[in-house]
Order: C-alpha cells, then sequence, then structure tokens
C-alpha cells in the first residue's frame, strides 16, 4: 500500500513540475512574429463597489419587455426620426432596416464593404458595422472597426450613395502608427455643411476580432480621435485609455461624454478648456455605448455583467494577476494553433472554427454566456447623476450593447420606448417599454 501511494505521489509530483515548467516556459516565452505572444498586462486599479444600492434605489420596472429583431449581433441602433426608422448593423456585415411599427420584420440592406476594397486588404480583414449615426440631415455616418468612417446618403432609397470619408490607415500619419480597431463615433455638424466626427480608436493592436485579448492585456493605448470633414484634420483629444468605446455629444455641443470600458469609468471632455475628468468610476459593471435620451438632456448607458466586490468574476480575481492573463493569452493561442495543425491534415472545418475560437479568445465568451447573466441600463445626466436604472439578474438584459430611444405612440404620450442592441451572436434586439 506505501509502495503504491509512494508511486502515485510520485507520478503526481512529476506531472506537476511539468505542467509548472510549461507555464513558465508560456509566460516568459521571447516575443515571435505573433503579436498575442507579445503582451505585457498590468494590474487594473479600479475596484468594484461596496454595493448596488445608489443603483437599486433609482431602479425602477418596465411595463413591457419584448425580443424583436432576430439580427446577429446588432451592436448600435440609429434612429432617423424623419422617417420613424432604425438602422442598424450585423456580424455579416450588412446594416438592416427596422420600420417601428413592424419591428419583428427587419430588412436586409448592403454592405459597406465591397469586394474591391476587400480584395485591397487580400481579405484579411473582417467589415462589421458598429458605431451608427444620422445628423439631421438624414445622412448616415457609420463605423466600421477595421476600415474607417463611412458616409451614406440616400439610405432609404434604391440608390444610396456610400463613401468612406476617413481611411483607418490614415491613422499613420499621426505618430507613424496604424489604427486597427474603431468602436463608435460621435457626429457634430457644422454650419459649412461638414461635420467634425470624434471615433473612439481602441486600439493600434488588436482588431475587434481579438476584443477579449485587448481586455486581458490590459492595452491602454487607446484614443478619441477628431476629424474635421471640411479640412481632413486630424488630432487626438484623449490618449492612454483601456479600451475607449461610446461616444455622445452634450446636450449644447461643448463636448462629448465618453465610456472607458477597460477601467469601468465614464469621462467628460470640454472643448473650452481642453479638459478631460471622470465623471463615474468603479461602475459595478463594463459601460459599453452611451446614447441621448429622447429628451435630449439625459444619456443611456449600458452596463455588462453588474456586480459587486462581494460577488466578482473570474475575470476580476484575474485583473489582479497579470501573469496568469499573459499565460492564458498564451496558452489559447497555442491550443489554437494545435486545432489549426490538425485542420491543415484533416480539411475538417470544424477544426477550423475551433482554432479561431481560441486564438481569438473567442472561447471565453462563449463560456461567459453560460455562466453570466444580468444587465443593467442607467439613465445619468451631464455630471453623472443617476436619473434612473434598469437592472435584471436574468438574460433578457445580458450583453446589452446600446440604447436607442423613441418617441413613444400617439396615444401613449406617457410612455418611454427603448430598443437595446448586443453585439454578441444569438441575442437579437430587445424593445422596453417604461
Amino acid at each position: 500500500m506505501a509502495f503504491c501511494m509512494r508511486k502515485i505521489f510520485n507520478f503526481c509530483f512529476k506531472y506537476s513540475l511539468v505542467i509548472g515548467v510549461i507555464c513558465i516556459a508560456i509566460i516568459f516565452a521571447p516575443s515571435s512574429n505573433n503579436f498575442l505572444l507579445d503582451i505585457n498586462p498590468k494590474i487594473l486599479q479600479v475596484s468594484l463597489p461596496e454595493t448596488l444600492r445608489q443603483f437599486e434605489t433609482k431602479k425602477v420596472e418596465w411595463k413591457s419587455f419584448e425580443n424583436v429583431a432576430q439580427i446577429d449581433g446588432p451592436d448600435s441602433i440609429a434612429y432617423d426620426s424623419k422617417t420613424g426608422r432604425l438602422i442598424t448593423g450585423s456580424n455579416d456585415g450588412y446594416l438592416y432596416r427596422i420600420d417601428t411599427d413592424d419591428d419583428q420584420n427587419p430588412r436586409k440592406l448592403f454592405k459597406l464593404i465591397d469586394d474591391e476594397l476587400m480584395a485591397k486588404y487580400q481579405y484579411k480583414r473582417q467589415s462589421r458595422p458598429s458605431g451608427l449615426r444620422f445628423d439631421s440631415n438624414g445622412i448616415l455616418f457609420v463605423c466600421e472597426p477595421m476600415f474607417g468612417i463611412f458616409k451614406v446618403e440616400n439610405i432609404f432609397t434604391e440608390q444610396p450613395k456610400i463613401e468612406l470619408i476617413f481611411d483607418i490607415d490614415k491613422t499613420s500619419e499621426l505618430d507613424g502608427s496604424t489604427s486597427v480597431f474603431f468602436d463608435d463615433l460621435a457626429v457634430q455638424e457644422k454650419s459649412t455643411g461638414g461635420h467634425i466626427i470624434y471615433v473612439s480608436d481602441v486600439s493600434r493592436k488588436f482588431s475587434f476580432q481579438y476584443v477579449m485579448a485587448s481586455i486581458l492585456s490590459s492595452d491602454s493605448n487607446g484614443r478619441i480621435l477628431r476629424y474635421d470633414t471640411d479640412t481632413g484634420k486630424l488630432d487626438i483629444l484623449m490618449s492612454n485609455l483601456f479600451f475607449p468605446n461610446g461616444l455622445e455629444m452634450l446636450s449644447d455641443n461643448s463636448g462629448f461624454l465618453l465610456t472607458e470600458t477597460g477601467n469601468r469609468t465614464v469621462w467628460k471632455y470640454t472643448f473650452k478648456n481642453q479638459n478631460a475628468r471622470v465623471l463615474m468610476t468603479s461602475l459595478p459593471g463594463e459601460p459599453d455605448n452611451i446614447r441621448k435620451s429622447l429628451n435630449d438632456k439625459t444619456y443611456w448607458i449600458t452596463l455588462l455583467r453588474p456586480r459587486t466586490v462581494n460577488n466578482p468574476l473570474m475575470i476580476d480575481y484575474m485583473m489582479q494577476w497579470p501573469s496568469i492573463r499573459k499565460l492564458l493569452v498564451r496558452l489559447l493561442d497555442l491550443i489554437g494553433m494545435i486545432f489549426d495543425w490538425f485542420y491543415r491534415l484533416t480539411s475538417i472545418s470544424k477544426l477550423k472554427c475551433l482554432s479561431k475560437q481560441f486564438r481569438t479568445l473567442e472561447i471565453l465568451n462563449k463560456i461567459n454566456d453560460d455562466f453570466i447573466y444580468g444587465g443593467m441600463l442607467l439613465e445619468i445626466d451631464s455630471n453623472g447623476h443617476i436619473i434612473q436604472c434598469i437592472y435584471q439578474t436574468n438574460n433578457q438584459l445580458a450583453w446589452a450593447s446600446e440604447i436607442s430611444e423613441i418617441p413613444s405612440d400617439k396615444n401613449s404620450n406617457q410612455q418611454r420606448k427603448l430598443y437595446i442592441g448586443s453585439f454578441r451572436p444569438g441575442y437579437p434586439i430587445r424593445k422596453i417599454i417604461l
């Protein structure tokens, strides 16, 4: 018996030693041409709140909730007040039209990225419309994360005019490095008929396909860019941001509000003194997009996975351990490489899919889908005061990315109608009546 126990102990010791050596090798392996190996995560300093009391005291219940348009990843939703229609994008690269009186039946429109533009980049870039905005004249502006900013005129006609007004590659003119991930935009109209566009530039290293890698590596090279369509001038307003995300102009156009997802923070930037100050921090979840409410005085923000210091997620523990995150990124990339190797041998398409899921770290989001529920919608004023809060612990508000408030029915003036988007596949547009 003692002999058997000794054999088992020796085996476990040797096995643990091998695993330990492999882990150390993965963490400290020199960088290569694989950019996922060249990461140096930092400790996240922003803590979670101790309670949700300040949010729960402002909590309101909806009058009705409904899943509507079944679109794959409707991240951003733009409302055109002239036609009363909504436009959203999808993971398939198409724009979709939604008529609010028939919101169960979205209409597929077109892609912004044609074959000529895809061929220019040897089909290595992927189309996925994210930030969408209408100006007062019904011109649609769309953020294409890997390509730049598009302008679409006459979108509801048979012959829309599509123009790439800012190529993402032009960001290299700022400091020599090229951005690879635009997320959202805000549009300020000029008296000349032109526009000033503010863009959240998430990363110069990780594209939108590598969102989890950007988070786990604590990539804090994000920026807010300003582009003048009349002069072509491009400059940087804010820098050193950890996943800058949603943007919204202040009601008087004196500045903008910004959500910084990585640090769970909301910023307020004013143009007069070029001042950026923290408006809200230590939020209970990662803020995504921010949009004005219908009254033009308050703002809607979506929060992912609301929680407190007493019920943190695994990611919260990991953000305190940079080496563990580095190990995880490299380990998942290694597993993805193995799947890719077997795919090349067997041509089994499932292996190619698994390889992509592991190498982009998308597998972590798929795991999260099974274990993470809940979402929070916050309405705040321009000083960060909470007006009201909608909070659910089930999956009805899970992975909410943006809120578009539109006018309610003529016979329901006291009601408020919200359309909720999501960047995750499998989550449709949701409609809430307050």
